[in-house]
């Protein structure tokens, strides 16, 4: 049975649906640095693009929609299946710019798998593939990893909110007082790691 949305479950879904998209927007200024570091001005470019266009449909989403609201359970469960959906399309758009896919298809495959960490790829000459567009396949990845709603409580989801949307994501460990300390607490272990690994990795 497919259930019946009022118009106060879209409003609230969609206005974090804003924060999540613009979230992402500000995601890609990551492999935009590394192409800058490295000298790859297209690919630069296309992330540029990339961002600008998520940002811009966030902002669009969070105006229109400015009030927050906390979410109920099933308006917290549909903003988690609706934003893995679009974090695949919205990850996929500098991948596909890159043309190292024959499709934008392939490339929306190459990011589900790279969120869903299970490693996939159909990417055509990766010998010969910028370092931007490399180090956003792992970035992704590594993102999957924690969960990209993990990503979005941290910064953008407080209060009752934050629960919900936590479950909704199959999650259910609390090792802080609440979701939102808990979410970042993750994210500090998960850089720890990082950094030692990359220490470990460069020596």
């Amino acid at each position: 049975m497919i259930p019946q949305f009022s118009r106060e479950d879209v409003s609230s879904i969609l206005y974090y649906l804003g924060k999540f998209i613009s979230g992402f927007g500000i995601m890609m200024v990551v492999p935009i640095i590394v192409g800058i570091i490295n000298k790859e001005w297209e690919p630069s470019l296309n992330f540029i693009l990339s961002s600008l266009l998520c940002i811009s449909i966030g902002n669009i989403f969070y105006l229109k929609y400015p009030e927050e609201i906390d979410l109920n359970w099933r308006q917290g469960m549909s903003l988690v299946a609706i934003s893995w959906l679009i974090g695949m399309f919205l990850g996929a758009l500098p991948l596909f710019l890159s043309g190292h896919y024959i499709s934008y298809l392939d490339s929306c495959f190459e990011s589900m798998s790279a969120f869903a960490t299970t490693g996939l790829t159909l990417v055509n000459d990766v010998d010969h593939m910028a370092y931007s567009y490399n180090f956003w396949r792992h970035f992704m990845c590594f993102i999957g990893g924690q969960g990209i709603i993990l990503v979005a409580m941290t910064f953008f989801v407080k209060g009752g909110s934050a629960l919900k949307v936590y479950v909704g994501e199959a999650r259910e460990e609390k090792i802080m007082p609440n979701m939102v300390q808990t979410a970042r607490f993750i994210w500090f272990v998960s850089f720890t790691y990082l950094m030692i690994g990359t220490a470990i990795l460069f020596l």
